[in-house]
């Protein structure tokens, strides 16, 4: 992919080209076409002129609607703190030890008090009864695993229930890694229409290595079971991996797998250096991650399947990553909230850039000042973006990775996501 290129035509126009061939794209708008290579002179030459109005391929623009103005997708929110999701972590234990794990899960653990979890609950409410809003999101994951503490997320589940008023809706999701899931849980998360993500890394020897037990043992066997577990009882749940250096070569075997037993998507995410992560183990190489993700992706196809990683696709056109630009609300074992579901405890090395309150037995707290220096996390504000092609699919990439980074994503992590928002981009066009 190294002779992958592109030039900007205009804020919102891209001619981006390999090997010989190229695709005009206006992401804002949703609008590209294919360059074949006996094409790309004119091209050049409308370049290498200056772009003049009267040239034929700016007639060609202007004719297909490429210069028509374009929405730009919004920022954080001005005014108040207003979280329309509230997260949980009821704790911070863990039965895995995963060699990666960004929180150190499972180490000096603790939980968060029930008292606390009402009153993030009914925060949850009051926000919703300010915005003139009926439909509300309750979320379960961050520091450790949520089913080791089963009951106590029954219980928030049955509590938010109960507050929910008459025509309200309430959506529920759940990170997890999976091994604890059995019949029963499945079927509460099947009453509730809980959306799942489940935490796997991969066949078994990888698994076993990247995600093992607290003894020490694999994980692999109990997680299949939960897997099964989830598509028994047709719960909605897509797997999400993190790709190392360890098991980038397996994400075909990897797809089979997991395809074999029911699940129909699969987040491929490039692993970033945090917490367990920082020593000993081995960070991807681009190059290798770019051309097993495709293979990956093209057999997911061929089965019904969807297998993505963040960012690859052309129709989520952003400024914003996430919600940790001040519009997400967090609440960690400790009683913290951060916008951030990766800073879960203080003693974060960016607890000072993400935690924006507490919540205590008398309400919740939001540091207003906080806030409004996260909002400033988009798109907008990274002069190495403004002229990179996947701008609005990328959208800058994760804020935890970039502070981490000195305030720029690795090098990487955005070659992969050209390569990969390319090959898209590239068979779009062509088969348009």
């Amino acid at each position: 992919m190294s002779n992958l290129q592109w030039k900007q035509i205009h804020p919102n126009i891209f001619f981006v080209y390999q090997d010989g061939v190229g695709v005009v794209h206006a992401p804002l708008l949703g609008k590209f076409f294919s360059v074949p290579a006996e094409a790309m002179g004119i091209v050049w030459d409308y370049l290498d002129s200056g772009k003049p109005e009267t040239h034929y391929f700016h007639q060609h623009l202007v004719s297909e609607g490429f210069f028509e103005e374009a929405t730009m997708p919004r920022i954080a929110k001005d005014g108040p703190f207003n979280s329309r999701e509230v997260t949980i972590s009821v704790t911070s234990a863990c039965n895995l030890r995963c060699i990666y794990c960004y929180a150190c899960a499972g180490i000096n653990f603790c939980d968060l008090p029930w008292e606390l979890i009402e009153k993030s609950i009914q925060q949850l409410y009051v926000y919703a009864n300010e915005r003139n809003d009926t439909d509300v999101e309750l979320s379960f994951h961050g520091t450790g695993e949520t089913l080791v503490r089963w009951q106590v997320m029954v219980k928030a589940v049955n509590y938010a229930m109960e507050l929910l008023p008459e025509d309200w809706t309430i959506s529920f999701s759940l990170v997890t890694n999976g091994t604890l899931i059995d019949d029963k849980k499945a079927k509460f998360l099947k009453e509730h229409n809980f959306s799942v993500v489940l935490s796997m890394d991969g066949i078994e020897e990888i698994q076993n290595v990247l995600r093992p037990k607290a003894d020490g043992t694999g994980s692999f066997n109990d997680v299949l079971t939960g897997m099964k577990a989830l598509v028994e009882n047709e719960v909605s749940f897509a797997v999400r991996t993190t790709v190392t250096g360890l098991n980038q070569d397996t994400m075909l075997e990897f797809l089979e797998l997991c395809a074999s037993n029911g699940c129909k998507e699969i987040s491929a995410a490039p692993f970033s250096a945090t917490g367990r992560g920082e020593e000993g183990v081995d960070d991807v190489d681009p190059d290798i991650f770019i051309k097993n993700y495709l293979s990956a992706k093209k057999r997911a196809t061929e089965l019904g399947m969807t297998f993505i990683t963040p960012s690859d696709c052309l129709d989520n056109v952003s400024l914003r990553y996430c919600n940790a630009d001040g519009e997400s609300m967090a609440v960690m074992p400790e009683g913290i909230i951060s916008c951030c579901t990766r800073v879960t405890k203080k003693s974060d090395p960016l607890v000072d850039v993400f935690v924006i309150g507490q919540v205590t037995e008398d309400g919740v707290e939001i540091d207003q000042d906080q806030v409004e220096k996260l909002k400033g996390l988009n798109l907008l504000n990274y002069p190495e973006c403004q002229d990179c092609f996947v701008k609005y699919t990328c959208s800058g990439g994760c804020h935890h990775t970039r502070f981490l980074n000195g305030g720029h994503q690795p090098a990487s992590y955005c070659k992969i996501m050209r390569a990969v928002v390319w090959n898209t981009l590239k068979n779009a066009s062509f088969k348009a």
